[in-house]
């Protein structure tokens, strides 16, 4: 979002009415010239005879593409809900195509093939089937596989460790995380030696320091006769994360029980990791923006970038005004900390604790709906509910026992809305 001019300066404006997708959890880069998601070399192949038909090639690429997206930005648990979607759907999502290599060898047609698919669309239908999509961010990050054979009360190092050797043999194009695997280390075996007692309390700073990495993994893996017990330690942004998991049927030393355990994990990381950047594409912000209507070339430029960015639903031209101040709508609460802000890109968050069904602050805006969810998780509620075209998730302490049907008013709390640079980087907290 480009605020052109500081508001107190404006006094001849062209306004514009905005509607900004906002979401919950994570803050989401706003600077988005290119609005598609591209996927790279998709190889597909037919054989070349009297039914060769190149048009079924290109189908099988644009749903293997559809797959590889999916993968990337949404977690293993919605992808089983759109996996299996019609070809004119996914061709609906496409803005387009080509061929970066082609070849005939022995009568089989092979080629590469790279996909666009057009953000805004895709953004839509994911939020038509209820599912929120994640930032496709990559990260590097250190796991330390640990593997104790319980019978032997020993520690199994990683020249030995099927986990450890085999880690980065099961990796997939739309996996973001870069895992940087330990090397083997004298002074780590004694640490290991030594702490095996207290291994899962060992917080194993003298070994992650050594590779300047904020991000890890700790994956201690316990070898009983009949069954591995697993216990991870996230350490993902700032965020930490315990796991405990139990096999009955994981041989370590065979090939495809082992690569079902690594292939498991990775699933199990990767959606952490993408829990960790969700968008909610349900929840839109409409905001007005104020530009001078002398300035024609500014306001065609604006409207280009707003085009361009798929994170604005929609917008339009309000009004026309020589002589009134246009401010922001008060329903917006007190914004008065933007005029501090440099020209530039900014992107607004929101966390689902910030609506509630009750007013927190004087700057909270009403907002009612229908309630389509009203569950309670311990001391929590959550209430997922519409307004108009838009659904919207609430968090809260207490329990509000909201019946599903029934019309509610909730609240958002526009003082608890977070601001954040080009590089993600917290500016403003209102």
């Amino acid at each position: 979002m480009t605020f052109t001019n500081k508001f107190k300066d404006l006094k001849k404006f062209y306004t514009i009415f905005i509607i900004i997708i906002l979401f919950l959890n994570t803050a989401l880069i706003s600077n988005l010239h290119a609005n598609s998601f591209k996927i790279s070399e998709i190889e597909v192949s037919q054989d070349f005879n009297l039914d060769f038909n190149k048009k079924k090639v290109f189908d099988e690429a644009f749903k293997a593409a559809y797959v590889q997206l999916i993968s990337t930005i949404i977690t293993s648990k919605d992808k089983k809900k759109i996996e299996k979607i019609n070809l004119s759907t996914i061709k609906s999502l496409i803005d387009s195509f080509n061929v970066s290599d082609e070849k005939f060898l022995e009568d089989r047609y092979y080629a590469t093939i790279n996909v666009n698919f057009n953000k805004k669309n895709t953004y839509n239908y994911f939020a038509s089937q209820n599912i929120f999509p994640s930032i496709p961010r990559k990260l590097n990050l250190l796991v330390l596989p640990i593997l104790i054979n319980r019978n032997q009360d020993e520690i199994i190092y990683f020249g030995e460790n099927p986990i450890y050797k085999n880690w980065n043999n099961f990796n997939e194009k739309y996996h973001l995380l870069n895992y940087i695997l330990p090397t083997e280390d004298i002074e780590d075996r004694q640490i290991f030696k030594n702490k095996i007692e207290l291994i899962e309390e060992y917080k194993f700073d003298e070994i992650i320091k050594k590779y300047d990495l904020e991000n890890y993994i700790i994956l201690i893996i316990y070898q009983n006769e009949n069954e591995i017990n697993l216990l991870s330690k996230l350490q993902l942004k700032n965020t930490y994360k315990i796991f405990n998991i139990t096999y009955t049927d994981i041989d370590l030393y065979e090939e495809q029980s082992f690569s079902k355990l690594i292939i498991n994990l990775k699933t199990l990381y990767e959606d952490e990791w993408k829990e960790l950047n969700l968008i909610n594409t349900s929840i839109k912000l409409p905001l007005t923006i104020s530009l001078s209507s002398k300035d024609h070339n500014k306001i065609k430029s604006f409207e280009k970038i707003l085009e361009h960015l798929d994170l604005v639903s929609n917008y339009e031209v309000l009004s026309f005004n020589n002589n009134e101040l246009t401010r922001l709508p008060e329903s917006l609460g007190d914004l008065s900390n933007l005029e501090g802000l440099a020209d530039g890109h900014y992107t607004i968050g929101i966390r689902p604790h910030s609506i509630t069904p009750y007013k927190q602050t004087e700057n909270s805006v009403q907002i009612k709906g229908k309630v389509l969810i009203a569950e309670l998780s311990g001391s929590e509620s959550i209430i997922h509910f519409q307004s108009g075209d838009i659904k919207w998730v609430s968090l809260s302490t207490g329990i509000h026992p909201l019946k599903v049907g029934a019309e509610a008013e909730l609240h958002m709390d526009v003082n608890q809305f977070l601001y954040f640079d080009q590089n993600n980087k917290l500016i403003n907290h209102v």
